[in-house]
């Protein structure tokens, strides 16, 4: 066939036709991957989580709550005890960068096959100031290019997402709760208190890295001083006391071991003295009824916690690490009162 001037403006055309349709698609792609799954939703304005298994495996819903955008997290459950920012915000950072793209159905029939059933998998609830309330499923896990991933969908609609980056969230509360004791720099520690039975020591170091009693200028272990030091830094919380502080029958009253470190003042990154007290064994009944299972915990606290509004939190240490822990204690004590 000859190429006339007609044929020629009727394949410019065509092609024309089909670079605009090419385009398309490609804007269409754009928008998919660059569109919100839940355009509304703002982690920012969420104040409140809560997690609740409906086939009543765990009792209470797991709450989650913070005063506004910049306070802390708090577990409820533990008498309002601080939360790690890290699974929160790894959760709220979930939902909100789902994209149309991690769609993986729009039927209701699939719900079974995900785990987002109603009444079957994790609900999730988020609520913001307004009382807007976000209600998800959490269904079941899958492994895919991007690792991990959570189903869930949004209840009252059918569609399903895949959400990567985040496991299924626990519903133990101890799971959630910040479970550092202590943050200070071991180099930085100018001086040791020992508190125990209305009794009182007090350990110096000088320039020379030597420990010494104050009272009786006796050298002190620095072996033992310095496992002290170590194992105090390393003191981690397992749990928090579901009941409120009662120093005669945990052991943290005026006669518990208390362990002040303070400091060097002269050091821009020194710290404001740090006072632990070491009370007795939670009970095994108590342990039962909190869920700590069958390893031996410990009463204690950090004396600044009041100051945080936490008068009445009582924290539970492995018995372990406080054996460990008061062992050192003991070996100054015993060392600095020999010639007592």
């Amino acid at each position: 066939m000859a190429i006339t001037r007609a044929n020629l403006g009727l394949a410019l055309c065509a092609l024309l036709l089909i670079a605009l349709r090419v385009l398309a698609g490609g804007d269409r792609a754009t928008q998919l991957v660059e569109s919100a799954a839940f355009g509304a939703f703002d982690p920012d304005q969420i104040l409140r989580i809560s997690l609740t298994d409906p086939m009543g495996n765990v009792g209470s819903p797991l709450v989650l709550e913070r005063n506004n955008a910049n306070s802390p997290w708090t577990v409820e459950a533990r008498r309002g005890f601080p939360a790690l920012s890290y699974p929160i915000e790894t959760l709220l950072a979930a939902i909100d960068n789902l994209r149309l793209t991690d769609l993986v159905s729009e039927e209701s029939s699939s719900h079974d096959l995900f785990g987002v059933s109603e009444g079957r998998g994790l609900e999730l609830a988020m609520q913001s100031p307004g009382g807007d309330l976000w209600r998800f499923v959490l269904g079941g896990m899958a492994r895919g290019a991007g690792g991990t991933r959570m189903y869930m969908r949004s209840l009252g609609e059918s569609r399903v997402f895949a959400a990567t980056g985040t496991g299924t969230p626990s519903l133990e509360p101890r799971s959630w709760i910040d479970p550092s004791l202590v943050d200070f720099d071991v180099t930085l520690v100018m001086q040791i208190e020992l508190q125990v039975a209305g009794a009182s020591i007090v350990l110096r170091r000088n320039d020379n890295g030597i420990w010494r009693d104050t009272q009786k200028n006796k050298v002190a272990s620095r072996i033992a001083v310095e496992n002290l030091i170590g194992e105090a830094s390393g003191l981690v919380l397992t749990d928090v006391s579901t009941m409120p502080l009662d120093p005669e029958n945990q052991g943290l009253g005026e006669d518990a071991l208390r362990v002040i470190f303070t400091g060097d003042p002269e050091k821009a990154d020194g710290f404001a003295p740090i006072e632990l007290v070491l009370g007795g064994s939670e009970s095994a009944e108590q342990r039962l009824l909190s869920g700590g299972g069958s390893r031996t915990r410990q009463y204690i606290r950090n004396a600044a916690w009041g100051q945080l509004g936490g008068a009445t939190w009582v924290g539970l240490s492995d018995g372990d690490a406080a054996n460990a822990f008061m062992t050192h204690v003991l070996e100054i004590l015993s060392d600095i009162l020999a010639d007592s």
